[in-house]
């Protein structure tokens, strides 16, 4: 994990200084069935930290995904170490919005505030828009003007 890590870091050096550097951090898919559903995210929370560690420029944003079928504070509980070291500035976003799904979009949310103590956090789609089947675009979009008042 740490060469990539590494190799991550040199091709972010290119990346112009003027331009935010953020980074989407994912267990990845094919078909739109992920290739695995991580049992939590301490995997992403270790690559977070030791991808932190290796760049050498401001990280603007981090974006990690939290599967629909999890609103436990188990999953997210690895990140705190990751919490702690991101400067203060580095904006987080956490992926928990799921289409058709507002109850279990609260209930992920109230989660995240307890595991991240307070620290600031934007909500977005676990994987993006980019993807998403335009029947499901409404009900993204509902959930996420719903949640972010």
């Amino acid at each position: 994990m740490a060469v990539l890590a590494e190799k991550a870091a040199r091709v972010f050096e290119v990346v112009s200084a003027d331009v935010e550097l953020g980074v989407h951090l994912c267990y990845g898919d094919a078909g739109a069935k992920h290739f695995i559903e991580p049992a939590d995210t301490h995997v992403l929370a270790q690559f977070a930290l030791q991808l932190r560690r290796a760049i050498k420029r401001p990280l603007a944003w981090v974006h990690f995904p939290v599967p629909k079928d999890r609103d436990d504070e188990a999953y997210l509980e690895p990140l705190r170490p990751l919490l702690r070291e991101l400067d203060a500035e580095t904006d987080i976003f956490v992926g928990l919005v799921h289409e058709s799904d507002l109850e279990g979009t609260k209930r992920r949310i109230e989660t995240a505030k307890k595991v991240f103590g307070g620290r600031a956090f934007g909500i977005a789609t676990e994987c993006g828009l980019g993807r998403r089947d335009a029947a499901d675009l409404s009900s993204v979009l509902e959930i996420m003007a719903a949640c972010s008042k």
